[in-house]
């Protein structure tokens, strides 16, 4: 699946009137190279879906240039949110679903030759210090493209949120995306990036209906 990549420059006054209007959330990294950009709960309530808050959910940019360094998920809708979300305006077809983990999302990506990781509103945080933890003490980014944009849920006892793991330390491959293109990786490449990482992948069900 291939999505929209934002021209952050061409976008940038349009960003800024989102971001005072409390649609946008912006923030910079503590060396002002990068900005992360998410849509606000104000966005929600008020369902203000534009092209710049429906793709920015942690989408972080580089300040001087404008290039997109981390393409994490955009804006997804539940059931019946959009009318086109609604479940009679829903293809009839089998699908696959994925098992909802009850961490933090964890939005693993390469800049300046460093792996990174941020969660959708902030670079550093609790979540962010003890998932480079975890990254360090059980998993290799060494041989992963550098271009993808790593999606995963970060998962220990101090993060609980409803679900009880226990005392599980762990982070959970959910998706990639390629940042040049826009485009998600194959199931298939998924497996592979969690072969090469040893990041278990999270659990796939396909469903069938019933004709």
């Amino acid at each position: 699946m291939r999505e929209i990549n934002l021209d952050i420059r061409l976008l940038s006054h349009r960003i800024d009137e989102l971001v005072e209007q409390n649609y946008l959330y912006r923030k910079f990294s503590p060396d002002g190279k990068l900005m992360l950009l998410c849509y606000t709960n104000h966005c929600i309530y008020d369902s203000e879906w534009v092209k710049a808050t429906i793709h920015s959910r942690g989408h972080v940019y580089e300040v001087g240039t404008g290039r997109l360094i981390a393409k994490p998920f955009s804006k997804f809708f539940n059931l019946s949110e959009l009318s086109k979300s609604k479940a009679r305006n829903l293809i009839k077809k089998d699908f696959d679903c994925f098992e909802k983990l009850d961490g933090s999302l964890g939005i693993i990506y390469n800049y300046e030759n460093t792996w990174r990781i941020n969660t959708r509103r902030n670079f550093e945080c609790l979540q962010t210090i003890e998932a480079e933890r975890i990254l360090t003490e059980k998993y290799d980014l060494s041989n992963v493209n550098k271009d993808l944009t790593i999606l995963t849920e970060i998962i220990y006892p101090e993060n609980r949120v409803i679900l009880d793991y226990g005392c599980l330390r762990k982070i959970v491959l959910l998706a990639s995306f390629n940042r040049t293109n826009g485009c998600e990786v194959s199931w298939k490449e998924l497996i592979n990036i969690s072969n090469l990482t040893r990041i278990p992948l999270v659990k796939n069900f396909l469903i069938r209906l019933m004709n």
